[in-house]
């Protein structure tokens, strides 16, 4: 659990225009609630979720385990499956009901994908202020970019690669969760280290929140600068798309891909 609960200020940027924002000056540190000085867009960083609020008359939060791309991610307990470890990944913060229930909707698909390899969808719920969650399986381990983290700092702060064969060997074991995804005509989107989990002599991939379907045109897309591929902005997300993310994970494990 993060402990205080802080989106450092060199990871605050607008959800919009990808400005930076909530950054510090003068020696005062940055606002973490906001507008964005480029295009207006309101920006919050302090986690909506605190220990002990009960989601759903079920899930009881313990804290924040981290902070992505649609906001904060919180460690919970099961009250109705004998208080099991689940993550609660936010899916939409909106005011809108009708955007809400759209949303949830167009997700529910999550809860059928069953594979090995591939985070479980336990659940969604809705907070009365209209923020609805994905509920997954809390997987236990490292993720590769946290094995990266930790070899750079056993190496006086310099990069130190995965062995060539060892990082190859994590993607052939990954490849068989995308082979089935895109057989129920579904694009992962947003592959990295970071949602890649060493668990014991296996792996998993995590967060499926910006899994969409593959004919779908309108939903937002969800990806990370440096992976997404480049004709992605104009043409969407394919099979193709996946697999360059796949290469560019392989690469940022071997060697120093600066500028990625």
């Amino acid at each position: 659990l993060m402990d205080p609960p802080v989106v450092a200020e060199n990871k605050r940027f607008c959800a919009v225009c990808n400005a930076e924002v909530g950054r510090g000056r003068n020696g005062s540190p940055g606002r973490t609630k906001g507008f964005c000085a480029k295009c207006r867009t309101p920006f919050n960083f302090d986690p909506v979720l605190t220990p002990g609020m009960l989601l759903g008359g079920q899930y009881e939060v313990v804290g924040a385990l981290a902070h992505g791309g649609m906001g904060w991610i919180y460690l919970a307990r099961d009250r109705n499956v004998n208080d099991r470890w689940v993550v609660l990944k936010g899916l939409l913060n909106a005011g809108d009901p009708d955007a809400t229930r759209a949303a949830i909707g167009e997700k529910q698909y999550l809860a059928e994908v069953e594979h090995p390899l591939i985070v479980e969808i336990y659940n969604f719920v809705t907070t009365a202020d209209g923020a609805s969650y994905i509920v997954m399986e809390y997987v236990a381990g490292v993720s590769l970019n946290q094995l990266l983290k930790d070899r750079m700092r056993a190496n006086g702060g310099q990069f130190s690669g995965i062995p060539v064969d060892q990082a190859i060997a994590y993607i052939v074991e990954i490849l068989p969760a995308f082979s089935y995804l895109h057989s129920l005509g579904l694009l992962y989107c947003d592959f990295k280290p970071a949602n890649v989990i060493q668990v014991g002599d296996s792996i998993k991939l995590i967060d499926l929140g910006g899994v969409r379907r593959i004919d779908d045109d309108v939903s937002p897309i969800y990806g990370t600068v440096g992976f997404q591929a480049p004709e992605v902005a104009a043409d969407g997300p394919s099979v193709a798309s996946d697999l360059y993310t796949v290469a560019r994970t392989l690469a940022m494990l071997i060697f120093e891909f600066r500028g990625y």
